[in-house]
């Protein structure tokens, strides 16, 4: 199922004032960015399972699987955020943020990427609680199918998911913990998913992907610890008209606004 989207935001910029000599109204037509912090919850996750025969899935269950188990066989996690919010604004940061909370025997850190997804694709009833899987449910996404049990199939062009060989952020991932994707490319994916709604499929997650063991599990959405389920930080600018147009005119000078960033 998918919930409502989950955001809060707040203000994180300071202002302070300085007098520049007047201008006339049509040269000081301007505007003021104010920075703002935005929280988003993900709307739908789930595993794609690497099997020998048939097709597993979690579209329900508290967690996600990436890396490679001890079978040989990988895991990918997928995840959506809906952004629809930040419509008209301009992205300056974004962060993704999961809590790993079991690793696999490997002996050494993997790097684990963010890709952009492209194609759509569903989150069902499965539930499963290791990283082996479950008989998926109608709709799930599976390591095959975008969505399982369409009539006619709804299948991934390749295998394991549909994504951009372009990396959106990277980590090195050993231990538990926090752990936190960021980088200039992923401020540009929410821009594009911001302003391209209808193209916004989210990221797949993938790593360690030729290291026996390397396997991560992290807490999803469907997770009893609410504040361990994955979750995108955005700072994002919304560009208001400049108070000084009305209200910063005195005996010739004027106040311009700008930030303390």
């Amino acid at each position: 199922t998918t919930d409502a989207p989950t955001t809060t935001k707040e203000a994180v910029t300071t202002v302070k004032s300085t007098t520049i000599a007047h201008k006339t109204t049509t040269e000081m037509q301007s505007t003021t960015p104010t920075m703002m912090k935005y929280t988003f919850t993900a709307e739908k996750d789930t595993t794609l399972f690497e099997i020998d025969d048939g097709e597993r899935g979690s579209g329900s269950g508290p967690y996600l699987f990436a890396g490679m188990i001890g079978q040989g066989k990988l895991r990918r996690a997928l995840m959506y955020f809906n952004f629809s919010s930040l419509k008209g604004m301009q992205i300056k940061k974004a962060t993704l943020v999961l809590h790993c909370l079991r690793t696999g025997k490997s002996e050494k850190p993997d790097m684990f990427e963010l890709h952009r997804v492209q194609a759509n694709w569903g989150e069902g009833a499965s539930v499963a609680f290791n990283g082996i899987g479950e008989e998926p449910e109608t709709d799930d996404a599976t390591w095959d199918s975008r969505y399982y049990n369409r009539d006619p199939p709804v299948l991934w062009k390749n295998k394991g998911g549909d994504f951009t060989t372009k990396v959106s952020a990277s980590q090195s991932l050993f231990a538990t913990g926090r752990y936190e994707w960021t980088s200039n490319e992923l401020a540009k994916d929410v821009q594009h998913m911001t302003d391209n709604p209808s193209s916004n499929y989210g990221w797949l997650l993938r790593g360690g992907e030729e290291t026996l063991r390397s396997a991560k599990l992290f807490h999803s959405r469907e997770s009893d610890e609410i504040e361990f389920i994955p979750m995108v930080v955005v700072y994002a600018d919304k560009v208001v008209a400049d108070p000084c147009e009305t209200a910063c005119y005195s005996h010739g000078t004027r106040t311009a606004y700008d930030m303390d960033m």
